[in-house]
């Protein structure tokens, strides 16, 4: 059977950025790869009226109606995957589909553990299209935060010490931060955790990893993957003291060989989450749907 693929995205909270990137923006990846034809790809609000299709229901949606309120569009004769992203999935939750989609690797990981049952695909999470990809850099080392502040470990004390520019990001249809990327050699990417996070992509890693710049971020299990344990600019002391540090190491490396080395990450970082990267890893799940 030649099935159609549906990106499902919620009619309420279609709008945030997951949406934006996990659904319109994949549909625009694979439409370029040449793999589909524009009949072969579709987005909606209303799944329902779909039949005999493969459906990647986007978070938006599994907010709206839970994964286990899938039933109804399997029924319908989908092959059902849902792509949560971000979203938490404690072992034992009902889902009510076929496959899992994993945008990060530790989430990759869970899901083949507590959830051995139903397939997973990792389809890497892409930088968001609309960043141009990196040029020349700057010949002068700065360093940005590009995100939601409130994530910001010591914010006000590292912009008061000149150490950093804070730049919120965090509003989809806000693309002005965009704009000042291309000025940052290094993205700060330390991180307060919050509660109601679940496994998160690498996405400041990611985005800076397009644009051509460095990270410095914490050595966490989804940064170590992304990078390999030897990448030279974690921040291993999280108080100030330790940050301060790693930043003054980061600034007087500038152009070394230990540069050299982080910017050799950060191209592998790159080309394992391209747009040629994304469409094989949807196309993969795809074939094994029956498409």
């Amino acid at each position: 059977m030649s099935r159609k693929l549906v990106f499902v995205k919620g009619r309420r909270l279609g709008r945030l950025g997951s949406a934006y990137l996990r659904c319109d923006q994949l549909c625009a990846i694979l439409a370029r790869s040449g793999s589909f034809t524009g009949d072969d790809l579709v987005i909606t609000v209303l799944p329902e009226a779909i039949h005999d299709s493969l459906l990647i229901v986007n978070k938006s949606y599994l907010m709206e109606h839970g994964a286990g309120g899938l039933d109804q569009l399997r029924r319908n004769g989908n092959v059902v995957a849902i792509d949560p992203v971000d979203l938490k999935l404690a072992p034992g939750t009902r889902i009510d589909a076929d496959l899992l989609i994993a945008s990060s690797r530790m989430q990759e990981a869970f899901f083949r553990e507590h959830f051995a049952d139903l397939p997973t695909f990792y389809v890497p999470h892409h930088a968001d299209l609309r960043i141009p990809p990196g040029g020349e850099p700057p010949a002068r080392f700065g360093m940005g935060y590009f995100g939601a502040l409130y994530n910001a470990p010591f914010m006000e004390a590292l912009a008061a010490a000149g150490l950093c520019d804070f730049h919120k990001a965090d509003d989809p249809a806000d693309t002005d931060w965009m704009a000042r990327l291309p000025g940052y050699t290094c993205h700060y990417a330390a991180r307060s955790w919050q509660s109601f996070d679940g496994f998160k992509p690498f996405t400041k890693g990611i985005i800076a990893a397009r644009c051509g710049a460095i990270v410095l971020v914490d050595r966490n299990p989804e940064a170590v993957t992304a990078l390999g344990t030897d990448y030279p600019f974690y921040i291993d002391d999280p108080s100030l003291a330790g940050i301060r540090t790693t930043v003054e190491r980061a600034r007087s490396g500038f152009g070394s060989t230990s540069w050299e080395t982080a910017r050799g990450a950060m191209r592998r970082l790159a080309a394992s989450v391209s747009e040629d990267a994304v469409a094989a890893a949807i196309l993969s799940l795809s074939r094994h749907a029956g498409r």
